[in-house]
C-alpha cells in the first residue's frame, strides 16, 4: 500500500506496486500506479524513471488487447534511451509482447534477442529470463518450433532459480504448460502443472492457464463435469480481470468440450463467439485457431462446405505468420473434410498435410 503523502513517493515504490497488481491482475491499480510514477519521473526529470513508468503502463495495456497504444509509448520509450541503459531491455521485453500478439514474429524474436544480449553484457540474469521466456512463448511456441520453446523456458527457470527469481518462473511454467498439452507430453505436462500451482497467485493469468489445462486434461479423460468446473474457473478469472488471451483460449476449450458431448450447435457458438473476440483485438493468430474450430464445429453440424470454407480461411490468417504447427492442424482438417465430400482436391490436400506434419515433427497430430 502507497503511504499518500504532500510528498509523492518514490518511483521505484510506485512501479513495485504497479507491477504487484499487474501480477495479481488487478490492470487498474496497476495502470493507476504506472501513471503516478510517470508523472513523478516527469516532473523530476528522471528520464530512465519515465521509460520504467512507461512500461509498466505498457503491460496492462498488452493484457487488454491495446497493442497500437502500447507499441506508441514503448517505441518512445525506447529512442529516448542510451544504448546501455539497463532499461532497455525492460523496453524491448515489452516491445515483443506487443509484436509476438500482433502477428510480427521477426520483429518479437529480435526484440528478444536485443533483450537477451544486454542483459548477458550487462550480467543482469532477470533480463535474460525474462528474454527466453519471452522468446519461447511468443516466437517459438506460435511458429510451431516446440522442441525449441521446452528448452528456452527450461534454461530460463534453471537460471531464475539459481539467481533466486522464483517470482518470475511462473510465466515460463504457463508456456510449459500449454506447450505440454498441445503435443500430447502428458507425464510432463501434469509435473510442469504442480509447479505452476506452488508460484500462482489467485485469479492470475497463471492460475487461468492451471485451471485451462486441467479442464482439457479432464476432457480427454472424459471427464465432462471436471472440464466444466475448470473452464469455469478459468471464464471467471478471464472476465474478472479482462484476459483477453484466456477470454478467447477458454471458449475454444468450450467448443472442444461441446463437440465431445456432440453438442455441435453450441460448440459453434464458442467457436464463433471465440473468433469475434480475436478479431476485434487483432491477433490473427489466435484467430487461425478459432476458425480451424469453428470449421470443426460446422463438420459436426454436418456443413461440410462450410468447415472446409473455415478452414481455408485459417490457412490464409495463419500462412503470413509462419505458424507451422496450426497451419498443418488446418491443412490436416481441409484434407479430412474434402475427402468426406470426395473432392477432386482431397488427395493433393492430403499430401500437403503429410508433408507439414513430417517436416514439423507433428505426427502427435495424427495419433490425437
Amino acid at each position: 500500500t502507497i503511504n499518500r503523502m504532500s510528498a509523492p513517493p518514490p518511483i521505484t515504490e510506485l512501479l513495485q506496486a504497479s507491477r504487484a497488481a499487474e501480477r495479481a491482475g488487478d490492470a487498474p491499480s496497476a495502470l493507476r500506479l504506472a501513471q503516478e510514477a510517470l508523472t513523478v519521473a516527469q516532473q523530476t526529470g528522471d528520464a530512465e524513471g519515465q521509460a520504467l513508468a512507461v512500461t509498466a503502463l505498457a503491460g496492462p495495456h498488452i493484457r487488454l488487447g491495446h497493442y497500437a497504444h502500447a507499441r506508441a509509448l514503448l517505441e518512445q520509450a525506447l529512442a529516448d534511451l542510451p544504448p546501455d541503459s539497463p532499461t532497455r531491455e525492460r523496453v524491448l521485453i515489452a516491445l515483443s509482447a506487443c509484436a509476438a500478439e500482433t502477428n510480427d514474429l521477426e520483429a518479437a524474436e529480435k526484440y528478444c534477442l536485443q533483450a537477451i544480449d544486454l542483459g548477458r553484457q550487462l550480467g543482469l540474469a532477470p533480463a535474460v529470463v525474462r528474454g527466453l521466456n519471452n522468446l519461447a512463448a511468443g516466437v517459438y511456441t506460435p511458429r510451431g518450433e516446440f522442441a525449441l520453446a521446452i528448452a528456452a523456458d527450461e534454461e530460463a527457470i534453471k537460471l531464475a532459480r539459481e539467481h533466486n527469481l522464483l517470482e518470475l518462473t511462473w510465466s515460463q511454467l504457463t508456456n510449459l504448460v500449454w506447450t505440454g498439452w498441445l503435443t500430447g507430453q502428458r507425464a510432463c505436462t501434469l509435473r510442469w502443472l504442480a509447479e505452476l500451482r506452488d508460484v500462482a497467485l489467485p485469479d492470475t493469468l497463471a492460475e487461468g492457464y492451471w485451471h485451462l489445462i486441467h479442464g482439457e486434461l479432464a476432457r480427454e479423460d472424459g471427464d465432462v463435469a471436471q472440464a466444466r468446473t475448470h473452464f469455469a474457473a478459468v471464464r471467471s478469472i478471464a472476465e474478472a480481470k479482462g484476459l483477453v488471451e484466456l477470454d478467447v483460449l477458454v471458449r475454444l476449450a468450450l467448443a472442444r468440450l461441446c463437440r465431445a458431448e456432440n453438442d455441435a450447435p453450441a460448440a459453434f457458438t464458442w467457436a464463433a463467439d471465440a473468433l469475434k473476440i480475436a478479431e476485434r483485438i487483432g491477433y490473427r493468430h489466435i484467430q487461425g485457431r478459432a476458425l480451424v474450430e469453428q470449421g470443426c464445429a460446422a463438420w459436426a453440424l454436418g456443413h461440410l462446405a462450410e468447415a472446409a470454407t473455415d478452414f481455408r480461411a485459417a490457412l490464409t490468417v495463419l500462412t503470413p505468420l509462419c505458424a507451422k504447427f496450426d497451419l498443418a492442424r488446418a491443412t490436416l482438417m481441409l484434407a479430412a473434410v474434402l475427402a468426406a465430400q470426395d473432392a477432386g482436391d482431397a488427395p493433393v490436400v492430403w499430401g500437403e498435410a503429410a508433408t507439414r506434419i513430417l517436416d514439423g515433427g507433428y505426427t502427435f497430430l495424427v495419433e490425437q
